[in-house]
């Protein structure tokens, strides 16, 4: 999928911050929908989304997202969406949910379901090999949750940038 439907996802039921801090932040960018659009931190990609959302308010603070491990990223947003980070939206960092091995046996993964599409016929010996090494890659993934490889990463910090 290439052009994902965009959604707006502003707090109204908050208090309206559409002045933003006045320091020339831009818009709120919680989702990385206003600059270089970024799934899960970077580690998915854009275009097997079907949504991205924004939000109207002017942006108030940049802050650090910092998972237990180290891992971090900066997001510029109001202070609503500060708020519901803060309650609801720091238990898994994306760099520790997909290290560099999982991504890669994920993208393996698939490439091996879209091939397994091209082989219907139930008693195909390429489908039996296809069907093999899809188990393969699922044990390896298990095995990568199990040893603790992937983890959530979580509770993340949020800290405004001085």
């Amino acid at each position: 999928m290439s052009n994902p439907k965009i959604l707006d996802n502003t707090p109204y039921w908050l208090e309206d911050r559409r002045t933003g801090s006045g320091e020339g932040l831009g818009r709120c960018n919680p989702y990385g929908y206003e600059r270089d659009p970024q799934v899960m931190g970077g580690v998915h990609d854009l275009k097997h989304e079907k949504f991205m959302y924004f939000c109207q308010n002017q942006a108030d603070a940049r802050y650090w997202l910092t998972c237990q491990y180290g891992h971090r990223g900066q997001v510029t947003v109001c202070y609503a969406h500060a708020m519901m980070i803060r309650r609801r939206m720091v238990e898994l960092c994306p760099r520790c949910a997909w290290p560099d091995e999982a991504r890669q046996i994920d993208k393996s993964m698939n490439d091996t379901m879209a091939e397994l599409a091209c082989h219907p016929a139930p008693f195909d010996p390429e489908r039996a090999r296809l069907l093999v090494r899809l188990d393969d890659l699922r044990g390896r993934m298990d095995e990568l949750i199990r040893t603790g490889v992937i983890k959530k990463g979580g509770p993340l910090q949020l800290s405004e940038v001085s």
